[in-house]
């Protein structure tokens, strides 16, 4: 871990940023296949969010292509394509609609029923970017774990005098700075570090009262 420098204020504003831009490229580029919308439609209804009108509207349709969009609109808007990812990432921030979607994805294109689906230059490029955009997510995720890491077990060993081992004190913490990178926003104008320490003394609390109301019983 000592390898591992801590983050600027800089740092982390830079590091969630492109967090937010890879997961809104995921989503345009998913909203382009008619087999990643037919999911998206059933997973959107699990979302415990208020979805609006307008994004189901525009995802039920067929979607137009980011080229089409830029020629029929006026250049100061938007693109409704990437309007409706930057929505679909507002909305799902913990990735849940979106790791299904993925999850679907590969498995669609591996295995024999993949087959047709390859040959096709134009998806094969498709799954191309999809694999290097979740390469470019992880990496990017990592940094911010890996600088954090210190602040994990520093929280878990305050909680180290109860039924849980400081290994599992430690886990729980990883799981709330997960959460903490997912749901960071760099433009709210407060550290990540600040954030992250709450979730991790949430994760870790929680699981420890978990646990000691588990060992009572």
């Amino acid at each position: 871990m000592a390898r591992y420098s801590t983050l600027t204020s800089e740092d982390e504003i830079s590091l969630g940023r492109s967090i937010r831009e890879i997961r809104v490229s995921l989503w345009t580029h998913l909203l382009q296949f008619d087999f990643a919308r037919h999911t998206l439609m059933e997973e959107i209804q699990n979302i415990e969010t208020d979805i609006p009108d307008s994004l189901i509207s525009f995802i039920s349709q067929k979607t137009l292509t980011p080229k089409k969009n830029k020629r029929n609109s006026d250049s100061s808007q938007e693109n409704p394509l990437d309007a409706a990812a930057r929505e679909l990432n507002k909305i799902d921030l913990d990735e849940i609609a979106l790791g299904k979607i993925l999850d679907m994805v590969s498995r669609q294109f591996s295995g024999s029923q993949g087959v047709k689906l390859r040959k096709s230059k134009k998806t094969f490029a498709f799954f191309h970017e999809i694999e290097q955009l979740l390469k470019e997510l992880k990496h990017v995720k990592h940094q911010f774990i890996n600088a954090n890491l210190r602040l994990v077990i520093a929280v878990a060993r305050r909680y180290n005098n109860g039924p849980m081992t400081l290994i599992d004190l430690i886990q729980e913490g990883n799981i709330g700075l997960m959460k903490a990178v997912d749901r960071f926003d760099p433009d709210r104008g407060y550290r990540f570090s600040t954030y992250a320490a709450w979730w991790i003394r949430h994760a870790v609390s929680r699981a420890s009262a978990d646990k000691g109301r588990t060992v009572r019983l």
